[in-house]
Formats: structure tokens, sequence, C-alpha cells
């Protein structure tokens, strides 16, 4: 009696080791192949937002959605799983120990913040410096033209002077001629009145882009 029931208790855990040993096999796992070709291989994972989160070497690990590159899920037993390398687009943002802690960096030393201001300072004031130079040649060009304008305006009147002084010139020609050089005269006005304008705002252009510049020098100083 006691064989039989012992027969019995051999056979069913026996049932119970086949059944376990085919659910393993058919439970299947995921392989997580990141865009740099790093493979990782999970039983699980799950959705958490921007990221997808795992159970990694008794913690938890999140990777950021945008660093996967396709999940894949696979049959029978997961293979052994290689640690996550610390230069890999796997590295873990989170881990668990007893409950989820987030790690934070620490603080960046107070003598390199202050040089990554000061860079970005010097950056900036290059900057500025190099519109201020890009206007003062603007303007340059804008008082080219007006002093243009300007020659040809006295040109023109010197050419009126001319044909009126000219006795044997035709009424209707000397008419002509001066109405012609009066277009002339106009033409440079607007040419004259254009150019000032734009020198003006330049000129506004350059004292903003100064004032920039003695705001960046005075803060670069007293640092």
């Amino acid at each position: 009696m006691k064989r039989g029931i012992m027969n019995r208790k051999t056979i069913i855990i026996a049932v119970i080791i086949f059944f376990a040993a085919v659910f393993q096999a058919f439970a299947g796992y995921y392989t997580i192949r990141l865009k740099n070709g790093k493979e990782i291989t999970v039983n699980k994972y799950w959705d958490d937002g921007s990221k997808i989160r795992f159970y990694r070497e008794g913690g938890s690990v999140a990777i950021a959605k945008e660093d996967i590159q396709i999940i894949k899920k696979q049959d029978g037993v997961a293979p052994a799983s290689e640690p996550l390398e610390t230069d890999s687009a796997a590295v873990p943002e989170m881990t668990e120990n007893e409950g989820e802690q987030n790690i934070t960096p620490p603080p960046a030393p107070a003598a390199t913040t202050q040089e990554n201001e000061q860079a970005e300072i010097r950056e900036r004031l290059s900057i500025i410096q190099a519109n201020i130079a890009t206007l003062q040649e603007r303007k340059k060009s804008y008082l080219n033209q007006k002093n243009y304008a300007q020659a040809a305006k006295v040109d023109a009147e010197q050419r009126i002077e001319k044909y009126r002084a000219d006795t044997y010139m035709p009424s209707e020609d000397r008419k002509r001629s001066i109405a012609g050089e009066e277009q002339k005269i106009n033409a440079a006005g607007i040419q004259i009145q254009e150019a000032d304008r734009q020198v003006s705002a330049v000129e506004e252009m350059i004292g903003n882009q100064e004032a920039i510049k003695k705001s960046l020098e005075d803060k670069l100083q007293q640092q």
C-alpha cells in the first residue's frame, strides 16, 4: 500500500516537472535591440511612458524608447543575460533595491560651472563682435550710396545751370534737358533720404549690440 502511494507521488512530481518544463519552453522571452547594436534579453518588460522598463540584476532598469531599434518576442528560454555596460545606450536610469530610488548625478563643481559660464560669455561676445562688424560694413555701404546720390544731384544741378546759360540752345531742347536733370535730382534726393534712414536704423542696431557687449564684458569681469 505504501509503495503504491509512493509511486503515485513520484508520478505527480514527474508530471509537475514535465509541465513546468513545457511552460518554461513556451513562455518565451524578449530581445531588446538598441540603436547602438547592443542586444538585451529579458523575460518581460513594461511600458513606462517615454521609456520601457524591465528587471535586471536585482533591480529595475529603464531605457529611453528613442534608443531602442526593435523589441522581438522569442520562443524558448532566455539565455543568461550579460551585465549592462556603462558606456552603452542602455545605461540604467533607475535601479531598485527594496523599492525604486531615483539616481541623480552629483552637482558639478563650482569651478567647472564658472568656467562653463565664462566660455559661454566669451562665445556670445564673439558673436556680438561679428554682428557689430557686419553692421559697420552695412553702414559704410549705405553711406557710399548716399555719397553717390549726392554727387549725382550736384552734377544734375550743374548741368541745369549750364543749359540755362547756353543762349544758343533751342528753347525746347533747353526745357527738355532741364526737365530730365530735374528728374535725376528728385531721384537722387529719394536715394539720399533712404540712405539716411538705413544709416539711422543700422546705427541703432549697432548701439544695441554695443550695449549687450558692454553688459557681457562687465559680467565677465565680475566672475
